[in-house]
């Protein structure tokens, strides 16, 4: 049984298929706003699941001047271009994603390759959101470069007030 305050109502008359999509946006959106303003800035999105794909459709919605997409299969590369990725790559070409050199990268594949190539694929000073959440156990990454090359680490973990501004409340929306 859920505390009733974990529960949201959908606005009278919303398409279940449609409904069944607003715990995946919540959780793209509070990835995204993790990182902060995205206007005008390169977004690189490690990983095109649901979360993947939705990230690259709410960067495009904050302005991001270009969306880089990453991910192991060709389909999901196709679905984050129609929602807003610039350009797709492959998750097997880590020279092509080390020279993304993102402000911000959205990691989402839940996978320490895909971490490692988050932190490959962030320009100095840029800052990578992790939403992809890998085992509880030590994770082989660079953390070396991410130091190196100072990068801002930010954890994002489901949603809070993310709900309300993906549309299904009263809360702001960007």
């Amino acid at each position: 049984m859920l505390p009733t305050a974990m529960l949201r109502a959908l606005p009278s008359g919303t398409d279940l298929r449609i409904a069944a999509l607003a715990e995946p946006v919540a959780v793209a959106w509070h990835a995204v706003a993790q990182a902060g303003d995205l206007r005008g800035k390169r977004v690189l999105v490690v990983g095109s699941g649901p979360i993947g794909a939705l990230a690259v459709a709410v960067a495009a919605r904050g302005g991001a001047a270009d969306i880089v997409m990453v991910d192991l299969h060709a389909k999901p590369r196709e679905i984050a271009a129609a929602l807003g990725a610039t350009r797709a790559l492959d998750a097997g070409d880590a020279e092509a994603i080390a020279a993304v050199d993102a402000d911000v990268v959205i990691e989402s594949s839940g996978n320490h390759r895909g971490l490692a190539s988050a932190i490959r694929g962030a320009a100095r000073g840029g800052t990578v959101v992790m939403v992809g959440l890998l085992p509880n156990s030590d994770q082989p990454v660079p953390i070396t470069h991410a130091i190196t090359r100072e990068l801002g680490m930010v954890g994002s973990f489901r949603f809070n007030d993310a709900w309300e501004w993906a549309g299904w409340g009263a809360g702001p929306r960007a």
